[in-house]
C-alpha cells in the first residue's frame, strides 16, 4: 500500500473512461496479487509490480488475457521488484 502512494499517472482516469479495457487490466493485476498496478505513460502499457518473481510470472502464465492483450515478465535492476 506505501508503494501506492508514490505513484500517480494523471492520464490513467481519461483514458480508463474512454478505453475501459484499462482499468480492467489494472483491476486483474490488482486481483492477482500485484501490490500496485498503473497505466504507463499515455496508455500503451499497464503494468503491476509484484514483490516476488515467481508471483510474476505465474500471473504471466496463468491470468487470462483479453484478445489482443499481451504480458510479459520483466524484472527492476539489481534485486528489484518484479513487473508484468
Amino acid at each position: 500500500e506505501e508503494l501506492t502512494l508514490w505513484m500517480g499517472n494523471d492520464l490513467e482516469a481519461p483514458v480508463a473512461a474512454r478505453y475501459p479495457i484499462v482499468a480492467e487490466l489494472r483491476d486483474r493485476l490488482m486481483k492477482a496479487g500485484a501490490g500496485a498496478a498503473m497505466m504507463s505513460g499515455s496508455g500503451s502499457t499497464v503494468f503491476g509490480w509484484f514483490a516476488s518473481e515467481a508471483t510474476a510470472r505465474r500471473v504471466v502464465e496463468s491470468v487470462e488475457w483479453p484478445a489482443g492483450c499481451r504480458a510479459c515478465f520483466a524484472r527492476g535492476q539489481g534485486a528489484g521488484p518484479a513487473h508484468v
